[in-house]
C-alpha cells in the first residue's frame, strides 16, 4: 500500500497533464482513437520541451524515469539473486525424503517460470512504451498491445503452476477424465507411501 501512494504522489507531480503535453498528444488521440483531450487521463514524461525556439530536458522527466529504471533494474537484481540463492540451496545434500526433493525441484523451476513471465509480458513492454519516444519512436494504435500483455501474464503463472507440479497436474487430468475422488487420494497415498520406502 505505501508503494502505491508513494508512486501516485510520483507520478502525479513528475508525469502530470500540461498544456504542452495535451498540444503535443492531442493528435495522436484523435488520429488512432478519435478522442479529445477533455475526454481521457493520462500521466507520463515529456522528455523535451520547445519553447521560444529553446529546447530543452524537463528534470521532471530525468528524475521520474531514473527513479522507472532504478525499480526496473531493482526487480532484476532481486529475482536473479534470490533465484540463484534458492538453485544452490537445492543443490545442497540434505535429508529430505525422495518426493519432498521432486517437490521442491518442481516449485523452483514454477518460481523461475512465475519470474521469466513478468520480464516478457510486463517489463520489455512497458520499457520499450517508455524510451521509445526518447528516440522519436511512436507505436500508434499498437501500443494497445501492451494492455494485452498486462492481462496475459497473471493467468500464464498459474497455468504453470498446474502444469508444472506434478500433483495438481494429475488431479486436473483426473477431474476431467471423470475420476472419483476415493481414486485420486488413493493414488496419492500410494504414491507418497512408495517415495518414503524408497527413501528409507
Amino acid at each position: 500500500m505505501l508503494s502505491g501512494v508513494f508512486i501516485g504522489f510520483w507520478k502525479y507531480y513528475l508525469f502530470r497533464e500540461s498544456e504542452y503535453s495535451n498540444n503535443l498528444l492531442e493528435p495522436d488521440f484523435l488520429l488512432y482513437y478519435n478522442l479529445s483531450m477533455d475526454s481521457i487521463a493520462y500521466n507520463g514524461p515529456i522528455y523535451e520541451i520547445c519553447e521560444n525556439g529553446t529546447c530543452y530536458v524537463p528534470n521532471s522527466a530525468i528524475v521520474g524515469m531514473s527513479v522507472i529504471l532504478i525499480m526496473l533494474f531493482s526487480c532484476f537484481f532481486i529475482m536473479s539473486y534470490f533465484g540463484f540463492k534458492c538453485y544452490t540451496k537445492l543443490q545442497l545434500p540434505s535429508n529430505m525424503s525422495n518426493s519432498t526433493k521432486s517437490l521442491q525441484k518442481q516449485l523452483f523451476v514454477a518460481l523461475l517460470i512465475q519470474s521469466i513471465n513478468p520480464i516478457i509480458f510486463m517489463y520489455i513492454p512497458l520499457s520499450m512504451l517508455f524510451l521509445s519516444p526518447i528516440f522519436g519512436i511512436g507505436f500508434g494504435s499498437y501500443a494497445n498491445i501492451l494492455m494485452i500483455c498486462l492481462s496475459i501474464y497473471p493467468p500464464l503463472d498459474q497455468f504453470a503452476i498446474i502444469y508444472i507440479i506434478r500433483d495438481f497436474r494429475i488431479a486436473i487430468n483426473d477431474f476431467f477424465m471423470g475420476k472419483t475422488q476415493n481414486d485420486m487420494l488413493f493414488r496419492v497415498s500410494k504414491r507418497n507411501s512408495v517415495g518414503s520406502n524408497t527413501n528409507t
